[in-house]
């Protein structure tokens, strides 16, 4: 695995090729027969755990064993993932209905610390406590914004609504208005977030 960082470090990511010829028949297979998805949905889980498998090699996080186990294992967590955002987006109130922010806090901070198999208990539980740390950061820093600045998040990152047609409705005079407003809005809640952090 130190050979492996040391090679991303210097630029050199061939290895990762390798793990993608060597495991993507397999994995994306498994993906398509056991959830029943189509195979461009497979492989865009298949390559996302790839990049995931990159970061942790990076950070040092990973062993060079079963690493195919391991490979299925993000690619799946990655689509139960989506597929569980995808339902909370659906179940979310509508506008005239009181607002339950941990969905917005959940949707933000979504981890693969509970499953993954290549890191140990210690790391685990490291990564809980800083993700736990990051919950409460975004909770407050959000709380904080003003309430035009939390309706136009709520329904831009979470909602995945369009700046098109929030613009009328939230009373923005034009498109440029609102583009704007997002960005300040989102700067602001990013500055607040790590604000709470160093606290």
């Amino acid at each position: 695995m130190e050979d492996w960082q040391e090679q991303l470090l210097h630029g050199n990511s061939d290895f990762l090729g390798d793990l993608f010829t060597e495991h993507y028949e397999n994995c994306v297979f498994a993906l398509e027969r056991r959830y029943s998805i189509a195979r461009p949905v497979a492989e865009d889980c298949f390559m996302e755990a790839i990049l995931l498998l990159r970061t942790k090699i990076l950070k040092g996080n990973v062993q060079q064993n079963n690493l195919g186990g391991y490979l299925y294992t993000s690619a799946k967590n990655v689509f139960l993932s989506r597929q569980k955002k995808e339902m909370r987006l659906a179940s979310l109130p509508t506008e005239d209905q009181d607002w339950n922010f941990e969905s917005f806090v959940d949707y933000l901070s979504e981890t693969q610390v509970d499953y993954d198999p290549l890191v140990n208990a210690e790391n685990a539980q490291e990564l809980k406590a800083k993700k736990e740390k990051e919950r409460k950061a975004i909770l407050l820093a959000f709380e904080n914004l003003g309430p035009k600045c939390q309706k136009l998040l709520k329904a831009y990152l979470l909602e995945e609504r369009s700046l098109k047609s929030l613009q009328e409705p939230l009373g923005y005079k034009n498109y440029d208005a609102i583009k704007a407003s997002k960005y300040q809005c989102k700067k602001a809640l990013i500055r607040k977030y790590q604000e709470q952090l160093e606290n």
